[in-house]
This record gives C-alpha cells, sequence and structure tokens, in this order.
C-alpha cells in the first residue's frame, strides 16, 4: 500500500475515534504501534477510572489490504506473559462458542459494532478494582482468503482505585405544610444495570418510613450515547417536627457496594404553644417558636368587638408583657377579661421571608363559668335521679317476677304438685287455710 495513502487513511481513522471517545473523557490515542502492516493505536498513559462508573479504553487498528476483519477479541492478562484463550474478555462473534472471564459477562462491549471501521475502542462498565489490568486486541479474519488473525503485542493499562464518588442532592427552602421535593442524583454511569437509589431519615422521622405520604420517583437522564444519570426524588409535606432532622440518599450498585450522602434539614417553621381556653382573671401565656434566625418576631390580635388589627406591641400596659429571646417570643396577658379574647397571630420574618401561626383565644366570664357549672350539676342530679329510678323499677319487677313463678309451681303444675313431700306441699296452701273443714 502507498505510505501516503496508508497515512491518510490512518489519520482518518484517528481522528474519527478520537471524535466518537471524546464524549466518554478516555485518555488520548498515541502514536500508532505498527508490525507487519498491523497497526494500532492506544493510549499510552495509564487510564486511571473508579469503582462502579466506567471506563473507555480508546482504540483504533488498520491492517493489510489483503487481510478483512471479521471478529474483534479483547484479552485481560498480566502485563508479563502472552494473553491465552483463558483471558478472552470480549468477543465481536457471539455465535463462536468461546468461554469469556465470567465476571466481564455483560459488561463491556464495543464502540462501533462495525470492525471494519477500524475502531476497537471498548466500555468496561460497573468497574471493580479487580479490573485493574493490561488489556490487549487480537483481530481474525481473512488473509488471501484464509482463516487468519493477529495479536498486537501493544498493551493498554488500568487502574481502578479510589472511593466511590458520593450522591448530589439538591432541594428548595423547607417550609412547614407547604409540599415540597428532595432529589438525588446518582454518580454518572454507563451501567446496563440501573443503580439502586433509596431514602433513610434520621432524628425525628426515623421510625417513620413514610412521612405525610411522601413519594419516591425514579428517572435515568441520558448524558452521551453511552452515560447516564439516574434520579431520584422525594415528594413530602415539611413540619416543625422534622427541624434538625437529617435524610440520606443511597446508592447501591450491581456489586452490591453502596455510597451515599447525608443532609440535615432546616424547616422553616412557626409554632404557638398555650392555653387558649381560658376564664376571666387568669392570665394568658402564649409562646411563639421560630426556625428562623435571626427573625423579627410580632404579635398580632384581631379584636372579637372591633375587628381591627391591633398590634399588641404598641400597646402594651401594664396587664400585658412581651419576652423576646432568639428563637421565641412569649406573650403575656394578666387578669384576662372578654376583651382578650380574639384571634392571636405571630409572625416571623428573617429577610424577604415571613411565616405565621395562629391561634384563637376564648376567655369565659365568670358568671357564664358559674353558669355553666349550675348547669352541669343540674345535668348530674337528673340523670343520677334517672338511674336510680331506672334500676328501682328493674328491682321490683324482678320481685314480681319471682313470686309469680312460685305460684304457677304449687298450684299449676300436677306433676310438680304430685312429687312434693308433705312438708313441702304444706308450705303451699294458703295462708289460713290449714284451719279450715273439709266438706
Amino acid at each position: 500500500m502507498d505510505k501516503k495513502i496508508f497515512l491518510l487513511l490512518w489519520t482518518s481513522l484517528v481522528f474519527s475515534v478520537r471524535s466518537i471517545i471524546s464524549s466518554e473523557g478516555a485518555s488520548v490515542l498515541a502514536q500508532p504501534h505498527c508490525n507487519f502492516e498491523y497497526c494500532i493505536s492506544v493510549s499510552d498513559e495509564e487510564i486511571s477510572a473508579e469503582p462502579g462508573l466506567c471506563v473507555v479504553i480508546p482504540c483504533s487498528f488498520m491492517t493489510p489490504p489483503n487481510f478483512k476483519p471479521q471478529y474483534l477479541l479483547w484479552f485481560k492478562c498480566e502485563s508479563s506473559r502472552r494473553c491465552g484463550n483463558s483471558d478472552i474478555i470480549f468477543h465481536t462473534n457471539q455465535n463462536d462458542k468461546i468461554n469469556l472471564k465470567p465476571e466481564f459477562m455483560r459488561r463491556v462491549s464495543l464502540l462501533d459494532p462495525d470492525v471494519n471501521n477500524g475502531n476497537c475502542s471498548i466500555r468496561i462498565s460497573d468497574l471493580r478494582e479487580s479490573d485493574s489490568g493490561s488489556y490487549q486486541l487480537r483481530v481474525n479474519g481473512l488473509l488471501n482468503g484464509y482463516s487468519d488473525g493477529f495479536t498486537f503485542t501493544k498493551k493498554t493499562s488500568v487502574n481502578v482505585r479510589g472511593f466511590r464518588q458520593k450522591p448530589t442532592m439538591t432541594f428548595p427552602d423547607l417550609t412547614e405544610g407547604h409540599q415540597t421535593t428532595l432529589t438525588c442524583s446518582a454518580p454518572a454511569l454507563c451501567s446496563t444495570s440501573p443503580p439502586g437509589i433509596s431514602w433513610v431519615w434520621r432524628g425525628a422521622a426515623e421510625k417513620e418510613p413514610l412521612i405525610n405520604g411522601s413519594i419516591t420517583a425514579f428517572k435515568n437522564e441520558s448524558l452521551t450515547a453511552f452515560t447516564h444519570r439516574h434520579l431520584s426524588t422525594l415528594t413530602f409535606i415539611p413540619t416543625a417536627e422534622l427541624h434538625k432532622s437529617n435524610i440520606t440518599c443511597r446508592i447501591r450498585f450491581s456489586d452490591n457496594t453502596t455510597t451515599e450522602e447525608t443532609v440535615d434539614l432546616h424547616v422553616n417553621y412557626v409554632q404557638i404553644t398555650g392555653n387558649a381556653d381560658l376564664k376571666e382573671s387568669m392570665t394568658l401565656n402564649l409562646t411563639c417558636m421560630t426556625s428562623l434566625s435571626p427573625a423579627e418576631i410580632q404579635w398580632i390580635k384581631f379584636g372579637s368587638k372591633t375587628n381591627q388589627l391591633i398590634r399588641t406591641s404598641a400597646a402594651l400596659n401594664n396587664n400585658t408583657a412581651i419576652y423576646l429571646q432568639e428563637d421565641r417570643s412569649t406573650l403575656l396577658i394578666f387578669n384576662v377579661t372578654a376583651e382578650d379574647a380574639g384571634l392571636y397571630i405571630c409572625s416571623s420574618k428573617h429577610l424577604n421571608n415571613t411565616i405565621k401561626d395562629e391561634v384563637n383565644v376564648t376567655v369565659m366570664s365568670n358568671q357564664k363559668s358559674m353558669t355553666a357549672l349550675l348547669i352541669r350539676i343540674s345535668t348530674l342530679v337528673i340523670l343520677s335521679c334517672l338511674i336510680i329510678s331506672i334500676l328501682w323499677k328493674k328491682m321490683k319487677r324482678t320481685e314480681n317476677l319471682q313470686e309469680a313463678s312460685e305460684m304457677v309451681a304449687c298450684h299449676e303444675d300436677p306433676l310438680i304438685h304430685d312429687g312434693l313431700a308433705e312438708a313441702d306441699y304444706q308450705n303451699c296452701i294458703p295462708e289460713g287455710a290449714e284451719n279450715g273443714t273439709e266438706t
């Protein structure tokens, strides 16, 4: 073959192969290594990869004009010895009964299935540390019409090491009562088997696998022709109890190894606690807690009569006090009256974020309280009388039934009469009958 034509074809081939593998992040092809017009170009540098991900071994080859390629074989063997049949990890002739190394089954694929294009690049998925080693190519075909093959002496080295990449977690601001969605992205893989993605709660939610009807969904996104990103979303409604809990996204790969990422949950919430059902002269004690920090906390009250917005902090008097702390505010109103009843709102503001909670306070007057107490006492007395009356009637009914049964047994049942002893029979004679005269 003319050397100029050979170099032109080789340059075109290498350029096309580099274009195909560039998206895979593989190493750059080295200068061709030729032997009897059989030329191969692989990486001179060791290819590093991480467990669980995938690696592309870039490769291009050319053969003499009188050789027609038919099949490609890849070996993994020790760099100090020649590869043999027991070292085959990939063979393009799927009909050929060749025993491939079992640990590489269904994990190796050819980037370009047409061997005539001269692209011998392979992709190995679901990498393991045991995949580290030297890889060598052989091409089988027809030389002048006869079966033949050539094993290239040039090898390429792969080193699988390091820790697995952790998943990436993203989520918006969490606000109590507002539905939100967390997203977990597994490391980009070119695996034929998608990883398993699971969520694990910690803290307040640990004992509840499903929080407020949480829903998980899975999604795959193609990054390149061979790599994919696997996503899992978790949709739920945050509560104040989940604040300062944490959640873990765990990735399980095909070899049962795992990697995970944990994030702390910060739920924006405002929560009012305290007794809202009062009687006159009692003390109203409400505490407003917030997760916003630092926050501006303010109490607002809607009056029960005026229906106007009243800012409590602007109308302080001797009966009212507000105690502020970093994450809470306590409202005290002493000797409450009916005027203190109404809707109380606590608002917490941090930057441009404002959240609120509310409670309806009722105040019962002393007169109403006494009336309600008398009504309850009267009701209890009436109920007691009814119960006693029912029990008395039931007892009298039981006594009457017993007397009727005795009369029937003595006067109406001849079988019982005949079987009575004399003494027993005498007991059945009506009172005063024993003094009578027999006719």
